[in-house]
């Protein structure tokens, strides 16, 4: 993945179901100088009973600033109305 303007370490792990015809995409981020922000802004949800950490709405956003695409941007843009919400 190419991130012009911050160092990110990102390794990304695809799980296909061939039956369910479903695959699961995650996004692996080593934490740096860069993201720590986001990292250290986590929030604690609960899902399916289990308690899961999180980056917030604002760590998403700065994440996804790095990178910038048109996705990225309007990802962001929804993200800032959900924050604005609050």
């Amino acid at each position: 993945m190419s991130v012009p303007r911050a160092t990110l370490d990102i390794d990304l792990l695809i799980q296909f179901d061939t039956l369910a015809r479903a695959k699961l995409v995650l996004d692996f981020l080593l934490t740096t100088d860069a993201t720590s922000d986001a990292w250290t802004g986590r929030r604690e949800i609960e899902w399916e009973g289990r308690k899961l950490k999180v980056v917030s709405p604002e760590g998403l956003i700065l994440l996804k600033s790095f990178r910038g695409s048109g996705t990225d941007e309007d990802d962001i843009a929804y993200l800032r109305s959900i924050i604005d919400e609050d």
